[in-house]
């Protein structure tokens, strides 16, 4: 939503909300993607955007409904409508938490120049943000790469422009609220005054409801703004058409920090930082791309590449100045901590926030630089990662107390936690909870993280228990490779190692052509298949896709959106997402209940349990034991048959028999 990010910065406008045929020709025409029409009595059909539920199609089924059910009309039924169609796009979203100090610091400079220059102009934190996307836009054209549906057939849209839609929460007279998308166009091809003077124009027709369905058409990405209302980070809806979707939340210092006063934070050198997320089309983009377009836009707004100059040379003010606590702005346009200033006036309080900064990139991208591939392959890492890019010699980490941190890994001083830290963050087990809104989830989880509450070593007794299991399931594998030799086979190994372990997995067999429409988020893996593998890469929440051959693992760590629409009788969300996703393909899913120590298999709807492996040694060895006697038999009636065959009295019966 449009709104200032910082709590005092109020100067962007509420904006009115227009009549209620125009808004809804708004929402109609949000929508980039050509319509599929079909012929009903010879006319054509409202027109359904491309990947929403039809009316007819897939529209949900009749219920009785209750007494409090109020039918969703107009405005608000148009904006249903579209976010039910945005739940057909498989999307996966990146996080960013950038330092705004610099931003902070360069605007209000900026406004300063604009205020004694006598001049009406006056930037908000928004304003700068766009102007950081459409510049690294210019690098990173395909995060406004939308996808089409024709048929079967899937297109990708290539952008001519980037048409930035600024998302406006809109407060209705009644107290409800609307949302509308209006689109400065073509955004790349402005300078800064224009882009700037075209964003307040669109600002001012919304103000005075004279926005028209054209002014809403043609978005390739979104800027949307909950961090006005507070809110610390947000996964945003993308509508069809659109690449990616931009979410900014709120200034403020870590929540860590929200108990101390001013003159602490000011102490320790704190300051405050805002959460970018970028939820893209994951068809057509991938999460390296989003990664490293997120990493661009940081870098603008903390005046690399000569962002700030640029935007004061094109307004026709001075060059920026040095920030107070700031280094003078060198030739790349960058800003650094100066020693012996704010945040560096001693050097030990620098060095505090750079060790607060250190932790939170082992926090937040420590993942990437863990060692998740079976194979050995390396990790891409962070330079973020590394304690020497933010000034940290082994020396002065040592002279930092670890409780400052409030780390909860073993260490009197951040030299000692660090190698613990990386231990924990960087190892065989990858994290992800800094994007979690609650800030009590986020400390419980990282308290049981780094204090290895869930690295519990197994007892005697335990040992015992799986080396029996193990055993169990290498006996059963042998008796399967002896009984279909040279045939292939889902091994079992890893799915009862995984029941063993108390783990819960969904595992999906199939075609990926068929099942990448149903993927969000995720990594490619490609491997061989193995058990070892498979129960590794089952520590992660999301599922794993599997060749129809059962050969190579494809994906892992997936997010699977079947049709919420097909029925289902399961209750668990893992079993609903197998069942449906066995009636929507033709792929089998299997599911494993670490509650219940059960594994279902579904195809096509049908559902199969698995019995457990003492069960089905037991049916093996009266198999084995059936087909024993049946041979013993079998060489009983040979030897007759022969002798009967030396004496010439074998008849046509004994052969029969």
């Amino acid at each position: 939503m449009e709104s200032s990010l910082h709590s005092t910065d109020s100067e962007l406008p509420d904006v009115a909300l227009p009549m209620e045929a125009v808004f809804q020709a708004v929402l109609d025409a949000q929508y980039q993607v050509p319509f599929e029409q079909s012929a009903t009595n010879g006319a054509a059909a409202p027109s359904t955007p491309a990947g929403a539920v039809s009316a007819t199609a897939g529209a949900a089924p009749v219920v009785s409904l209750p007494a409090n059910a109020v039918q969703l009309k107009g405005p608000a039924n148009a904006l249903a409508r579209n976010m039910d169609a945005s739940l057909a796009i498989p999307t996966a979203t990146t996080f960013r938490e950038i330092p705004v100090r610099v931003l902070e610091g360069r605007r209000s400079e900026l406004n300063n120049q604009l205020k004694a220059a006598g001049r009406s102009e006056k930037l908000s934190f928004t304003h700068l943000i766009a102007w950081a996307l459409v510049e690294a836009s210019k690098s990173f054209p395909v995060m406004g790469t939308g996808v089409i549906k024709s048929g079967t057939d899937t297109y990708k849209l290539v952008p001519e422009h980037l048409n930035l839609g600024l998302a406006v929460d809109v407060e209705r007279k009644d107290g409800s609220r609307g949302l509308m998308v209006p689109v400065l166009k073509a955004a790349e091809t402005l300078d800064f005054a224009g882009f700037l003077a075209t964003y307040d124009a669109l600002v001012e027709k919304a103000r005075t409801n004279k926005l028209m369905p054209d002014d809403f058409a043609g978005t390739t990405m979104t800027l949307t703004n909950p961090g006005g209302l507070g809110t610390v980070s947000s996964v945003p809806r993308l509508m069809p058409g659109q690449g990616t979707i931009i979410a900014t939340g709120s200034i403020a210092y870590p929540p860590e920090f929200a108990g101390m006063s001013k003159e602490q934070i000011a102490a320790l050198g704190i300051g405050k930082v805002m959460m970018l997320t970028s939820t893209y089309d994951h068809r057509v983009i991938q999460g390296a791309e989003s990664g490293a377009f997120l990493r661009l836009v940081d870098q603008l707004l903390q005046g690399e590449h000569g962002f700030y100059e640029n935007i004061s040379a094109n307004m026709g003010l001075a060059a920026p100045s040095a920030l107070p606590g700031m280094a003078p702005v060198a030739a790349g346009g960058a800003t650094q901590p100066a020693p012996g200033s704010a945040g560096g006036a001693a050097p030990s309080l620098h060095h505090v926030a750079a060790a607060m900064a250190l932790t939170r990139a082992l926090r937040t991208h420590g993942h990437l630089a863990a060692h998740l591939d079976p194979l050995g392959t390396p990790p891409v890492g962070d330079p973020a990662l590394e304690p020497a890019s933010l000034g940290l010699s082994p020396e002065v980490m040592a002279t930092i107390p670890a409780d400052v941190l409030r780390i909860a890994v073993p260490g009197a001083t951040l030299a000692d936690a660090y190698p613990h830290l990386v231990e924990t963050y960087c190892g065989t087990i990858a994290y992800e909870v800094e994007h979690i809104a609650s800030h009590e989830k986020r400390v419980w989880l990282r308290q049981q993280i780094e204090g290895g509450t869930h690295r519990i070593p197994l007892g005697s007794d335990d040992r015992r228990a799986l080396l029996t299991r193990l055993t169990q399931t290498e006996g059963m594998e042998q008796f399967l490779h002896k009984a279909y030799l040279g045939a292939k086979r889902f091994s079992i190994e890893g799915l009862d190692m995984m029941i063993s372990s108390r783990m819960g997995a969904l595992i999906v067999v199939g075609h990926m052509f068929e099942l990448e429409p149903l993927c969000s988020g995720g990594f490619a893996i490609g491997t061989a298949f193995t058990p070892q593998r498979l129960f590794e890469l089952s520590k992660m929440d999301g599922a794993i896709v599997l060749d129809a051959e059962c050969e190579r693992i494809l994906k892992a760590n997936v997010h699977l959106v079947p049709d919420a629409a097909l029925p289902t009788s399961e209750t668990g969300m893992r079993h609903r997402t197998a069942e449906r996703l066995s009636r929507q393909t033709n792929s089998l899913a299997i599911a494993i209940s670490h509650r219940r120590n059960v594994v279902n298999l579904y195809l096509r709807g049908t559902r199969v349990t698995l019995d457990e492996i003492e069960v089905l040694l037991a049916k093996a060895n009266q198999a084995i034991q059936t087909l024993q006697n049946y041979r013993q038999r079998l060489d009983e009636m040979l030897e007759r048959l022969t002798l009967l065959e030396f004496e010439d009295l074998a008849t046509l019966g004994d052969v029969a028999e």
